[in-house]
């Protein structure tokens, strides 16, 4: 015979069972406040909902119910830090960064990680002075952690403090690296970005991207070459990005050979379609006087759209073709 403790637990976990099959099916129900009053006799009963209560919640942030996923949140007793988590990023994606605080200032255990989308939250939503309060509270900071800071920082225009902040970073890797080099070239200090440059110690695509478009942004247009050849030299893979200012840089500097060198890695690594590509090709060989490889570069363009267009208009004009740009639709 079973003992009366064996059959309580029996009923217990059926019952359990039963009500969270419930707030699982009614969580996905247009009325949401059903799930929430199951979660609620849930917890009134002494039981802790399953996973199926989690999954309605994360169901509801997924379809941008935030306030239903608040209402079933707030019934929990002690949430963990998985769902706890998952709460303030969708406030913070939503710019609700007060309820997003409140939360995080009740969890009894925070980790990194939590740490780290709370001074992202802060920092997206405009609010950079609690985002640097939060870091500077922060027991242990990671590689995210600082990066995330500088670049808010860099975004503000803060530079010395951003500097500051780099140099005092345990482990320095290649993002913070790049984005200090593109936050020097942002204030105009172009030395400095191309002495930071040259110690990276892991330069990626980046930042021999960064560099060639900073070095082409301020007129250093025969030094934004050279860094591109040594980028091709070292065997790192040019994106579009990177095509695009190599492109410009030759354009500004009249080199039809370089451009055409370049134009062939283009066709070679099949960025030829690539809108913005297109648009700086038809620019060069415009400000080369080679209308006619300009206009094949228009060409080869199936579906242009506005910028190709206009790069087109502009070529001509460049070249006298006043005529031609006005037959252009």
């Amino acid at each position: 015979m079973p003992t009366f403790r064996a059959i309580f637990k029996s009923v217990q976990s059926l019952q359990k069972s039963f009500t969270n099959s419930r707030i699982s099916w009614l969580g996905v129900l247009v009325n949401p406040s059903k799930s929430v009053t199951s979660i609620a006799e849930t917890t009134k009963i002494c039981m802790r909902p399953s996973g199926n209560y989690v999954s309605v919640i994360v169901n509801h942030l997924k379809n941008q119910r935030v306030d239903d996923a608040r209402d079933l949140f707030n019934e929990i007793p002690s949430p963990d830090v998985y769902l706890s988590t998952k709460m303030i990023s969708s406030y913070v994606e939503n710019f609700r960064l007060d309820e997003a605080l409140e939360l995080f200032d009740k969890m009894p255990v925070k980790d990194i990680v939590m740490w780290n989308l709370m001074i992202k939250g802060c920092v997206d939503c405009g609010n950079l002075e609690m985002g640097l309060r939060l870091f500077d509270e922060m027991p242990e900071k990671n590689v995210i952690s600082w990066t995330t800071i500088i670049n808010a920082l860099l975004k503000h225009r803060m530079l010395e403090k951003a500097n500051g902040l780099f140099w005092e970073m345990p482990v320095r890797d290649t993002a913070a690296w790049n984005a200090m080099v593109h936050g020097f070239f942002v204030n105009g200090r172009v030395e400095e970005a191309t002495n930071l440059f040259e110690m990276i110690p892991d330069r990626n695509v980046i930042s021999w991207t960064t560099m060639i478009s900073g070095l082409d942004q301020h007129g250093r247009n025969y030094e934004a070459l050279s860094i591109f050849r040594n980028m091709v030299a070292v065997g790192v893979k040019p994106t579009s990005s990177t095509f695009a200012c190599a492109i410009t840089s030759c354009a500004n500097v009249g080199n039809l050979c370089m451009g055409c060198q370049v134009h062939g890695h283009i066709l070679k690594l099949g960025y030829a379609f690539d809108s913005y590509i297109t648009a700086s090709l038809i620019t060069f060989y415009a400000n080369c006087k080679q209308i006619e490889e300009c206009i094949q570069a228009f060409n080869e363009k199936l579906h242009p759209n506005v910028v190709v267009w206009t790069s087109l208009v502009t070529g001509y004009g460049i070249n006298s073709r006043h005529e031609d740009a006005l037959r252009v639709p």
